[in-house]
């Protein structure tokens, strides 16, 4: 007859080895197939594909970025006209709230990319601002700026032509005839012109307006048959940009606000999260409208996002305002927020010229002759006005620059460089802030008037700061993303840790039913055949 209690006993014997077999088989699969748990919950968090929460926060970013304004008042405009050097006053911020909105979205299985086309809209934070946008401020006027450098750029007889107009009035163009032009003895190299007017109201000037009759006279005179049969006979082509009609006003965000800045195409990250968010296309071309000669410009980094699981490297973000990409270099680790965060930032060699750093910027270079690093011109992407770029208060640039200033700078290294802060695990932007400042080069031209004294220099505009902090409500997402793979650890450590106590259980009994059986043989010596270590045959009862 069979012990009732016996078959009890190997009925959890046996539960409790499918137990072990069980949760040390789990374990296993969990630790082995942990970095595909975590890329699924990755994609189906972070993708650019409904309903992912990475897609709504980028269709809808999840608060506006802050668009900060600060412009380098000249307290001796005439003194600077006379040869001397600049002196400014910061004023600012004046702060906007920039705003994206993503359109016509399309989405591209093929190669699991999405197309869509971006819209930028800025309002006034008052607030936030310090002063009014009715401040006047002193700047330099950039139409005459641009004129300076269009005739700077001329040689010998158009030069002169240009510059015998400017005193007379009166234009003569070979082939073309004589035409006015308006009185430009006037003309100011500075304005002194209120906040709102310098970023987007726009005010009107006598260069816009004398390039603007050029232009009819030349397109007019070219239509003439007799003088387009001369340009064809002597193989005489116009220049595009001088078909091209000019503005009557001008502004520094010309045309800007509530409008399309070009057509994206990036990787949704969908099918391989590594690829998330890094552009590939921008106005349908890899090559950035050929803005730049490769490889500066290339359209490579990130649109919005950054993929997730960065290293100590660095990060790449292409800027449209820019016309190139960012590079930053990986600088520190950083607690913020209650988060480890990895700090990137822009370093001198961003900036350098063709001299230093690993001669890459070549391409930037404005002229053969390039300038002490710091500075790279954005001409060929603003439409060809003698802009150049550098951190505000040439931070970081050759003390060249700092030189041709009289009073008003002083790089701080809180207070302008540009640095992102990331979630390394996500890849989120948890904060970041980008600081650039817009200079005027401006030429010294013997004898054009306004041009004639000033200072061969390069003049600081103003700068900006784009800042961004991730709200509360998204950064508790990121907790729970962060801490995922510390999560799936655990729970394969525990289905491990469950089974080898099971393992351990089961010898336990098994240990415990041999000595058990052994002391019954000890007391009845030879009522068995088994042999006295024999665990099967206590273990069958």
């Amino acid at each position: 007859m069979v012990c009732f209690g016996c078959q009890l006993y190997r009925s959890c014997l046996i539960c409790h080895i499918v137990l072990a077999v069980c949760f040390l088989v789990l374990g296993t699969v969990v630790l082995i197939g942990r970095s595909h748990v975590i890329e699924h919950e990755f994609k189906k968090n972070l993708a650019l594909v409904p309903p992912a929460g990475g897609y709504k926060n980028w269709v809808d970013l999840p608060k506006p970025i802050t668009l900060s304004f600060r412009f380098f008042n000249m307290t001796n405009p005439e003194g600077f006209k006379a040869g001397e050097k600049p002196a400014f006053t910061e004023v600012g911020p004046y702060v906007y709230n920039e705003h994206h909105v993503k359109t016509d979205i399309r989405h591209n299985e093929e190669n699991d990319t999405i197309t869509y086309q971006r819209k930028r809209f800025w309002t006034y934070d008052a607030v936030r601002s310090k002063g009014s946008l009715r401040d006047r401020v002193v700047v330099m006027n950039a139409p005459a700026v641009a004129f300076n450098n269009r005739l700077s750029e001329m040689e010998g007889g158009k030069k002169k032509l240009f510059i015998d107009a400017l005193t007379t009035g009166k234009l003569e163009v070979p082939l073309i005839g004589s035409f006015n032009i308006p009185d430009l003895t006037d003309e100011k190299l500075t304005v002194n012109k209120d906040v709102h007017t310098l970023i987007f109201g726009g005010y009107r000037d006598k260069v816009l307006t004398m390039m603007n009759d050029l232009r009819k006279a030349v397109i007019s005179a070219e239509n003439t048959p007799a003088i387009a049969w001369i340009m064809y006979i002597a193989d005489i082509h116009l220049p595009e940009h001088i078909k091209m009609e000019l503005p009557l006003t001008f502004c520094f965000y010309q045309d800007r606000n509530n409008t399309v800045e070009g057509t994206f195409n990036v990787y949704r990250g969908s099918k391989n999260i590594s690829n998330l968010g890094k552009l590939y296309q921008w106005e349908y071309s890899t090559q950035g409208k050929h803005f730049y000669k490769p490889p500066c410009g290339d359209v490579v980094g990130a649109g919005d996002f950054f993929p997730p699981f960065r290293d100590e490297g660095h990060i790449d973000f292409f800027s449209v305002d820019m016309c190139r990409t960012l590079h930053l270099k990986f600088a520190e680790k950083v607690t913020k927020h209650d988060m480890s965060l990895h700090a990137y930032k822009v370093d001198r060699e961003y900036l350098a010229n063709r001299d230093h750093g690993d001669g890459s910027n070549w391409c930037f270079d404005p002229h053969a002759d390039a300038y002490p690093s710091g500075v790279y011109g954005v001409s060929p992407c603003q439409k060809d006005a003698p802009v150049f770029m550098s951190q505000p208060h040439f931070y970081q640039a050759d003390s060249f620059y700092l030189s041709q200033v009289g009073s008003g700078l002083k790089p701080e290294k809180e207070k302008h460089e540009t640095v992102f802060y990331l979630e390394p695990t996500t890849g989120v932007t948890v904060e970041l802030y980008a600081r650039f400042q817009v200079n005027f080069i401006l030429q010294n031209i013997p004898g054009a008037g306004i041009f004639d004294k000033v200072r061969q220099s390069v003049v600081p505009v103003f700068w900006v700061e784009h800042s961004f902090v991730l709200p509360d409500i998204n950064r508790n997402e990121i907790y729970l993303l962060q801490g995922l793979d510390k999560i799936v650890l655990g729970v394969g450590i525990a289905f491990l840790t469950v089974g080898f106590a099971s393992c351990l259980i089961v010898l336990a009994h098994i240990w415990n039913a041999y000595f058990i059986r052994k002391q019954k043989v000890s007391f009845v010596k030879g009522t068995t055949t088994a042999s006295d270590d024999s665990w099967l045959f206590w273990l069958h009862g």
